[in-house]
């Protein structure tokens, strides 16, 4: 979704926040509430994906799914 993209990307380049908090998360009961928490992962897991340098954490599963898609993409896996 575009528009979700571009909201969470708006003030780049520089620092931005994502808006989604775990307290929202937590208190979601249906598929759809709880989507919104998984989009916004997705949407760090692009991000570092597709940049020029990630410093992830070697005992981190996001960290290492980060890595596989920067291989799978052409990224270098140790930037």
């Amino acid at each position: 979704n575009s528009e979700l993209i571009a909201d969470y990307t708006e003030g780049f380049p520089g620092r931005r926040w994502n808006t989604y908090a775990i307290e929202s998360y937590n208190a979601a009961y249906t598929a759809q509430e709880a989507a919104r928490a998984l989009e916004s992962i997705l949407e760090d897991v692009v991000h570092c994906a597709t940049a020029t340098f990630f410093i992830g954490n070697t005992c981190s599963t996001m960290s290492d799914y980060i890595r596989q898609l920067r291989a799978y993409i052409g990224r270098p896996t140790k930037s």
